[in-house]
């Protein structure tokens, strides 16, 4: 039972070994499949493509090779996919130089996902500078006076690409001289007031109220003293009596007159001389002065606006004047 049990399990290890060895020679047969279908694959689309000749300009004499823009990476199947011949090219790129940058344009090419720039100076060795979805690049990293080759590469989803034709540069070696602004003239004009003033209207009544004149130009004044001549009236008779007192007698009816049977009664007159006057129809007596008055009258006028047409611009400022106005402009 021992020896049966033991010839049992060296089957089993026997088996396992030879499963282990057909596993490891089909694992082999594979990676040397992989290997030469790879190695196939690479010659074959590196002999679809043939590198894009490059013109060897030097720098230009006044400028030191050492400041020119360093190109370091070495070519490779992806650059010269780029810059392959072999794809027919409807991108047209044009170039434009700044003083400090190197303007790229080029048309819109329909499908296009994306649009790679490259860029070389001397050594033949394309380098992708930027990728952009625009029509546009703007090359700021260039030394001045030195020569740049620049190509444009559609790229499109499927894998395809189109290249633009190859244009050639010289980066600024000045900035350009400033064009000088035309210096301003100043110019005028003006007009002259021709307003005027109406008559002046005849005066107004005399009044001891007085006016506040803002305008003298508009509204005059003019003064009087004015002196009081006074008479009691009897309320009984309406006669006019000048009066001395409570005991004064009425010279109509012969009543006494005190305070309660009178109506004072006073006029104003620019003269002030005499003792009694007839004023109205009625006898007054000249007053003690304590009454006397300052009176005033008014008269008024308008002003009519009017102003003279502007006159035509000049450069000699007009001469300044109270009615005058004044403008001035620019150009």
């Amino acid at each position: 039972m021992s020896q049966s049990g033991n010839n049992h399990h060296g089957k089993q290890e026997s088996t396992i070994i030879i499963v282990l060895l057909i596993v490891l020679i089909v694992l082999v047969a594979l990676v040397g499949f992989y290997l030469i279908t790879h190695q196939s694959s690479d010659e074959h689309d590196s002999s679809r493509y043939t590198s894009m000749p490059i013109a060897q300009d030097t720098k230009v004499p006044t400028k030191e090779m050492s400041t020119a823009i360093p190109i370091t990476k070495a070519p490779t199947k992806a650059t010269q996919r780029a810059v392959s011949t072999t794809i027919p090219s409807n991108l047209d790129l044009s170039v434009s130089v700044t003083y400090s940058s190197n303007e790229l344009s080029w048309n819109a090419v329909s499908g296009a996902s994306s649009y790679t720039v490259f860029r070389h100076q001397t050594n033949g060795t394309y380098d992708s500078i930027a990728t952009v979805r625009t029509t546009s690049y703007t090359d700021s990293k260039v030394s001045h006076g030195y020569k740049y080759y620049y190509i444009v590469k559609a790229n499109f989803s499927n894998g395809q690409t189109i290249n633009s034709g190859e244009k050639t540069v010289i980066a600024a070696t000045s900035k350009p001289t400033a064009t000088p602004k035309p210096k301003k003239v100043t110019e005028y004009r003006y007009r002259d007031n021709k307003s005027s003033y109406s008559s002046w209207s005849a005066w107004g009544s005399w009044s001891a109220s007085r006016q506040t004149i803002t305008d003298s130009n508009l509204m005059q004044e003019d003064t009087r003293i004015s002196y009081e001549w006074w008479a009691a009236v009897c309320r009984n008779c309406g006669y006019h009596n000048r009066y001395w007192g409570k005991n004064t007698k009425c010279g109509g009816c012969g009543q006494n007159l005190p305070r309660e049977n009178i109506i004072s009664q006073s006029k104003f007159l620019p003269e002030g001389s005499g003792g009694s006057k007839t004023i109205d129809g009625g006898t007054y007596w000249r007053g003690d002065g304590s009454h006397d008055r300052v009176e005033y009258r008014y008269r008024t006028r308008t002003l009519q606006t009017s102003w003279s047409e502007w006159s035509s611009w000049s450069t000699v400022k007009p001469e300044s004047k109270p009615d005058r106005q004044i403008e001035s402009r620019e150009r």
